[in-house]
Formats: structure tokens, C-alpha cells, sequence
């Protein structure tokens, strides 16, 4: 057995965007997107959205917010480094034999939602929050230490924003826009 898994990983990423885990609305939440407007990181996809529940929760005043959902679109393993035939613990568990990279290609959904009397000044909130979800890529390559790097391979760090879509009754203003980079982590196998 590995000792990483997409699991693992899939939680660390939901963990690191997200903050601690609140079991009974099955999502990470306080984290260190709080301030751009993220309630909820899911690290898979749910059954319901609660539009209501996010807007309740979040600063007083703010009328923007967004949640987020972890994907992990696919991935590759490849040898790094061969030092001979695998050996196994008593448990089964490989702790010899060389080293394999395993890539993720890691999306972040991001669902945001916006009561502002002008759509530009969502955009000006998704901004924000797209720079502020690169730049927690960029200050600490490791995740929070869950994987090797993340966002260093040639893919690089990937935005794509759809278009807005505006209910004129309710003034409400939704944008759907996606991260997305790969994760590398190192195991011995």
C-alpha cells in the first residue's frame, strides 16, 4: 500500500482551501478563504446545494459568496528511481525498492453567488478570490505539506471563468469559474 492515496490528497487540498471539517454539512469551512467570501469546501461533489445556509453564514453585510468543490480530473504514476525488488513490511506495505511521482490534475469548482445591484462588482469579488485561491498555491507549493509540489509542472496554474448568469427579480448575479493545476506527490514502490 501506498502511502498516499487520492483520498489523502483529496482531503489534505479540501483541508488546506478549506479549514477544519464540520461533519454535519459534510465540508471544510473557516479556512483562509473566509474573507473572499468561501463558506464551504466540499472535498466531493454533494447531493444539494443550501444557497440560503451559505448566505447566512457569511460576514454581516458582505452579499457574495462562493463554495468550493474538489476534483481530481485524473492521474498518472511513473518511476522515478528503481533500488531493486519491492520489500514488504508485516503489514504488506512496500518500504523499499525505489520512488514513483503520482500527479494529480487537482480542479477547484468554485460555485460563487452575488446580491449586488451590479455585476461588476461580482467580478471585482471573483477576481479577488481567484488571486487570493493562486496565491495560497503559490506561498506554500506543498499544500500544507500533503503533497510534493502543486502548480510547478509545466500546466501550470489554470483559470477558466464562465459566463455570469444574472436573475434581474432577485438582483442575484452567479459565476461558475474553475482552478486548476497538478499536484505531484513521491512514494516508495
Amino acid at each position: 500500500m501506498a502511502t498516499t492515496s487520492r483520498t489523502i490528497v483529496r482531503q489534505g487540498i479540501a483541508s488546506y482551501f478549506g479549514g477544519v471539517w464540520v461533519d454535519n454539512v459534510k465540508a471544510y469551512q473557516g479556512g483562509p478563504l473566509t474573507d473572499y467570501g468561501v463558506v464551504d469546501v466540499k472535498r466531493s461533489w454533494g447531493k444539494r446545494i443550501d444557497w440560503k445556509s451559505m448566505f447566512n453564514r457569511l460576514n454581516p453585510g458582505r452579499g457574495m459568496g462562493a463554495f468550493m468543490v474538489v476534483s481530481l480530473n485524473t492521474d498518472k504514476e511513473v518511476r522515478e528511481a528503481i533500488a531493486g525488488a519491492p520489500v514488504l513490511d508485516s503489514n504488506g506495505n512496500i518500504i523499499a525498492g525505489g520512488v514513483k511521482m503520482l500527479t494529480y490534475q487537482c480542479t477547484l469548482e468554485v460555485f460563487h453567488l452575488a446580491q449586488a445591484a451590479y455585476a461588476e462588482d461580482a467580478q471585482d469579488d471573483i477576481d479577488l478570490l481567484i488571486e487570493a485561491i493562486k496565491n495560497l498555491v503559490r506561498v506554500d507549493r506543498t499544500l500544507g505539506g500533503i503533497c510534493t509540489d502543486a502548480g510547478e509542472t509545466s500546466f501550470g496554474i489554470r483559470v477558466k471563468e464562465d459566463h455570469p448568469g444574472v436573475n434581474r427579480a432577485t438582483e442575484r448575479t452567479s459565476v461558475h469559474f474553475t482552478v486548476q493545476f497538478e499536484v505531484r506527490t513521491q512514494f516508495i514502490a
